[in-house]
């Protein structure tokens, strides 16, 4: 689930958000996927250059961590030589990211159904959105 605010990104919109659904997946594969599809739309707004900071505000220590510390341990130990790496399709962009963005790129670990506005909004498009996939395949 990926929620951009609109003081960094789209102007006088209050909010811009995206979310969706994906079957037979992992928590840790659509928190990660949903943080690459953030980054993915701010480049895509951005145009050519980014000249601002992006900052990954996630509940995930998964996706925080990964992104801002075990990734330099897991290219020095050859995980993502071999491919050993649960999800390395998608760590796999992230490290792309990484190494586009550098310094650019801000991560900041939030406690999740702790209060953080943005994280329960977020917390809500995605439990909304489940439940119009299930709602959409007559599921219970």
């Amino acid at each position: 689930m990926i929620l951009l605010n609109d003081q960094v990104l789209v102007g006088d919109q209050p909010m811009y958000a995206i979310s969706g659904v994906e079957t037979d997946t992992t928590n840790n594969r659509m928190e990660l996927m949903g943080v690459l599809k953030g980054i993915e739309e701010v480049l895509t707004i951005a145009g050519d250059g980014t000249p601002f900071e992006i900052e990954v505000v996630s509940d995930s220590q998964y996706v925080v961590y990964g992104s801002s510390k075990w990734m330099k341990s897991w290219i020095m130990d050859g995980k993502f030589r071999q491919g050993k790496l649960t999800n390395f399709d998608l760590w796999n962009k992230m490290r792309g990211y990484i190494e586009q963005l550098g310094e650019k790129l801000k991560y900041t670990w939030t406690r999740g159904h702790d209060g953080d506005y943005y994280n329960e909004v977020c917390d809500k498009l995605a439990v909304d959105a489940y439940k119009q996939y299930k709602k959409q395949h007559n599921l219970a």
